[in-house]
């Protein structure tokens, strides 16, 4: 937004010169349509691209980095952890959302008890004044955000009032008149104070009593207000008042909307003089002073219409313009040219990006005995305790996570144990992977500076691409909570204590050189069949979204194959993939993250048939999330291929089936109280379907269950009973898992429809050598793998 702002006034200012400098030298056209450059960097909010000339440089150069934070919040509220629902639909399950409020329940408990610092609680620098005064900037954002959108609407709900009434006016007032050769219509209507063009869809021309029975008089009225539509002018007239209804607190955009206008008349008797021939100039300047209202309405520049009303200054200098013909040179039209092309050059595009050493990471190997001064400094600001305040702001700043990461706050909890630092970042996270990778090293580090520091948290609000990137548009945002405990932090550095590395500066150094690195490539990890492309892939995806501090306790993946291309020694595999991290609880699991999209793995084939993998990609965030895959994807696989939801089901039962397996999981008692919370709600009603529609993310765990659910279904209706709204349930997930192989039988009893399926099939059990006994789970699913 600043930049739209700099750059918008710059050019602004810039036109205004020009007009002063061309006034009399080029045509009236032209500089009219400068301001056609002025609303579309208004419309604009970014720069095209980066650029060495752009005056963007300027203010880039005068900027500053932020040490750090904003105003800090009465507290963390929303949950950290993602559930599986999270992944796939952006709601939670009963029992993750409990488990992540509860990870955050030992500090919402005691707010009074922990400290939220600002920038300003740093020291005595000069940084930390900076930083005081962005959190108060940062605070006073929600109020100026609140004010400007109550503006806005202000002012659009009285242009648009004002210009239906304006409107209806006309309609009711108004008479034909039938003038032979104008391409518009032609009214006259008692409501205008001068003749006007107004309308957008369909415009007319709008005469008083007395200019319609003017006679040439009249013409050149309508020769006017025909230049007014050959320009546009109806048009501009809404973008004009559309802009100061968003701009209505920048000064210059009103100074450009007065004078835009100004020019848009200007350039019309240019055009009309031209067009009567310049020996009826001055009959026009005295048809000019009979019929234009000599008054500039406070609705002037908001108006949708198009009129001929102007202060008597704007319209001495029109008469002069008539009267005198400036003349107006080829040169002169070039140069104009010619500067409106340099000076879209200059505020149409960001400032550049030139790498300076401000930008590079602080070099972590050097001088005195192999310590580099960055070690030293971070030792030298090691905190005694979490609950000093300043030295802990202090070791933040000199981490520079601020300018890494973004603006944040910082909070303590040093009531009890465990002592936390939490740090909850202002901006929106896209690249949700890229960003905790990140932050994880650098918690590290806090954890080992900060003697009595148990757990760093870090809290953010994700949009797009994140980690659930394969939710539906508009479901991939909220809060993201990442934690890292003093023993995980050591369990990652393989020591037996993280303190250790903050005894000296030569230790410090030796953390920094073996902090995990992040960047990809080398070979695949040992353990895979390298010969194995599909183990490969496999690998390479756990690894690549793997956690190097154990943050869960299992992670798992599943891979749909959408095409491989071999060129070569290279081979390109292109996937849909699904990754998920879960930690284990005493009765089931909680996916604490996870993610789901198309990528794009590709791997260097030796001599040997080994595979080395070589790049991971994944799309772009955002508005480019699509265009990226399709210009990294063969074109033969489409959009519908790409589509996330054709997948999300039977990968996740893939990833339930590992995970269950691994944990050793007993499903009976999850899928029972499944089944228990469908049935509970809406009590009113007697249709299963709604009470599925309630509860839309129980029956889609159940779903995710796959065969454990097939499993506990068949072994339930084996028992004989199953007539009411369980039964019908139970049919419901059967039947849906069943797919294409699910019969459609029309009994009304669940039991009934189930025995009739039994009876149907004894063939096929047959066989199978099996037979369906109550209570006999094992076989029930094995059969119901047979069926499918």
């Amino acid at each position: 937004m600043i930049e739209l702002v700099a750059a918008s006034s710059v050019l602004i200012c810039a036109v205004m010169l020009l007009r002063v400098i061309f006034a009399s030298r080029a045509s009236r056209r032209l500089l009219y349509a400068l301001w056609g450059l002025v609303l579309l960097r208004l419309c604009l909010p970014f720069g095209l691209l980066d650029s060495s000339v752009s005056v963007m440089n300027i203010f880039s150069a005068a900027g500053q980095p932020a040490a750090f934070s904003s105003a800090a919040p009465d507290g963390i509220s929303d949950t950290g952890g993602m559930s599986g629902t999270d992944i796939v639909g952006g709601a939670e399950t009963a029992g993750t959302a409990g488990a992540a409020e509860s990870a955050l329940s030992a500090g919402g408990e005691n707010a009074e008890n922990r400290q939220t610092i600002t920038g300003g609680d740093t020291g005595e620098t000069s940084s930390g004044i900076g930083a005081g005064i962005r959190s108060w900037t940062a605070a006073l954002k929600p109020v100026l955000a609140a004010v400007w959108i109550s503006g806005s609407a202000a002012l659009g709900c009285w242009f648009l009032g004002s210009a239906l009434v304006f409107r209806r006016r006309l309609k009711k007032s108004r008479a034909a008149l039938n003038w032979p050769g104008c391409r518009l219509p032609v009214y006259v209507t008692p409501v205008v104070a001068s003749p006007c063009l107004s309308g957008i869809l369909r415009p007319a021309v709008y005469l008083t009593p007395r200019a319609a029975s003017c006679g040439k008089a009249a013409a050149s009225i309508l020769a006017h207000e025909c230049a007014h539509y050959r320009q546009g002018d109806h048009l501009w007239a809404a973008a004009r008042a559309a802009c100061l209804v968003v701009y209505w607190w920048h000064p210059l955009v009103w100074a450009a909307a007065a004078l835009s206008r100004a020019d848009s008349e200007m350039a019309c008797d240019e055009a009309v003089v031209r067009e009567i021939g310049q020996e009826n100039r001055f009959d026009y300047g005295r048809t000019l002073v009979d019929m234009v209202a000599v008054k500039s309405p406070p609705a002037g520049i908001l108006s949708a219409a198009v009129t001929m009303s102007a202060g008597s200054r704007m319209l001495k200098r029109r008469l002069r313009q008539i009267v005198k013909t400036p003349k107006r040179t080829l040169p002169a039209a070039v140069a104009l040219v010619l500067s409106a092309v340099i000076l879209a050059g200059c505020t149409f595009t960001g400032a550049q990006r030139t790498p300076d050493k401000s930008d590079e990471p602080p070099a972590v190997t050097d001088t005195d005995g192999g310590v580099s001064e960055y070690a030293r400094t971070l030792y030298e600001r090691r905190a005694p305790y979490i609950g000093d305040a300043p030295a802990v702001g202090r070791l933040l700043e000199a981490l520079d996570i601020a300018s890494t990461l973004g603006d944040y706050t910082m909070e303590l909890q040093t009531s009890e144990e465990p002592y936390i630092l939490r740090l909850t970042f202002t901006d929106t996270v896209g690249d949700g992977e890229a960003f905790n990778a990140a932050m994880m090293s650098n918690a590290v580090v806090l954890l080992a500076l900060i003697d009595n520091a148990s757990r760093i948290e870090w809290q953010y609000e994700f949009s797009g691409g994140m980690t659930i990137r394969g939710t539906e548009k508009g479901e991939a945002t909220g809060f993201y909570t990442g934690i890292l405990t003093e023993e995980d932090a050591a369990a990652g550095m393989n020591v037996e204590d993280i303190k250790a590395y903050g005894q000296s500066a030569e230790k410090v150094q030796e953390l920094l050189e073996n902090l995990p690195k992040t960047e990809l490539g080398g070979e695949t990890p040992a353990g895979a069949d390298r010969t194995n492309l599909e183990a490969c892939v496999s690998e390479a995806i756990l690894r690549t979204n793997g956690n190097p501090y154990h943050l869960g306790d299992f992670a798992c993946e599943s891979h749909v194959t959408l095409k491989t291309v071999e060129e070569g020694s290279t081979v390109t595999v292109y996937l849909m993939v699904l990754h998920c991290t879960v930690n284990y609880l005493e009765n089931g699991f909680v996916l604490e993250g996870g993610s789901h999209m198309p990528v794009a793995i590709t791997f260097e084939k030796n001599d040997k048939g080994e595979y080395t993998l070589k790049e991971y990609w994944i799309p772009q965030d955002g508005s480019y999330y699509m265009p990226s895959i399709k210009e990294k994807f063969p074109p033969d696989i489409t959009e519908r291929d790409v589509d996330t939801q054709r997948y999300i089901t039977q990968q996740m039962r893939n990833c339930y089936d590992q995970i269950v397996k691994y944990g050793n999981i007993e499903t009976k008692p999850i899928i029972g109280r499944l089944f228990d919370t469908i049935a509970s709600s809406p009590a009113y009603s007697s249709n299963p379907g709604d009470y599925i529609e309630a509860h839309p993310i129980e029956y889609r765990e159940l779903l995710y269950y796959g065969d454990y659910t097939l499993r506990y279904v068949c072994a339930e209706f084996l028992k004989g009973g199953q007539t009411g709204l369980k039964g019908h349930l139970m049919r419901a997930v059967m039947q849906e898992l069943l797919g294409e192989a699910a019969p459609d039988y029309q009994e009304e009893s669940p039991q009934a429809w189930f025995d009739r399926w039994k009876a149907d099939n004894e063939e096929k059990l047959a066989d199978a050598a099996l037979e369906l006994q109550p209570g006999d789970a094992a076989s029930a699913s094995t059969v119901m793998k047979t069926f499918r």
